[in-house]
């Protein structure tokens, strides 16, 4: 039979000693204190890196469910405004930001930032090709209109070739 992990062990614990063991890792005393206490009080013995690793995995499930509160929230708040899915997004997106600076949680800010950097700079790529999409259909407009002039005048035969080759000249802009 394998022996369940250590980690596994604090996980089974009640809410409430979770939350005191997370609250002795985040202290000064660390995770050898939070070792200490999980060893005396609760009677679980750890190693230091198993409690690291539930550590990690506790304030990860912690911040879901704080952000899984907040966005239930803003649902809530949010029901019957007339919101674009761009809206949502950039609304969620600022309360993440906000949530991360609260927090003092610079990694989670920086890749928040640069999310919104990188989006913000596709757009705006996006929009320079639409301009110059745009500009190049009216280009090919002009180029067929003055084709089409062209031809015009080609095709009169009651101008001599010296006024066709001016008219030509005029409409492609070259006098």
């Amino acid at each position: 039979m394998r022996k369940t992990r250590a980690d596994s062990k604090i996980g089974q614990l009640g809410e409430a000693a979770q939350e005191a063991i997370a609250r002795e890792c985040g202290g000064e005393g660390g995770l050898e204190a939070a070792r200490k206490l999980a060893r005396t009080k609760y009677g679980v013995d750890v190693s230091v890196s198993a409690l690291s690793r539930w550590y990690s995995c506790w304030r990860v499930y912690r911040r879901s469910q704080l952000l899984m509160a907040l966005a239930r929230q803003s649902v809530q708040d949010w029901k019957g405004a007339d919101y674009t899915p761009e809206d949502l997004e950039t609304e969620v997106h600022n309360i993440l930001t906000a949530k991360a600076a609260e927090e003092e949680d610079t990694v989670s800010f920086v890749k928040l930032q640069q999310t919104k950097l990188a989006k913000d700079s596709a757009r705006t790529r996006a929009e320079l090709e639409k301009q110059k999409l745009a500009l190049a259909e009216r280009r090919v407009a002009v180029m067929e209109r003055k084709l089409k002039d062209t031809e015009k005048v080609v095709n009169d035969t009651t101008l001599s070739p010296e006024e066709q080759a001016q008219r030509i000249r005029h409409i492609l802009g070259k006098e």
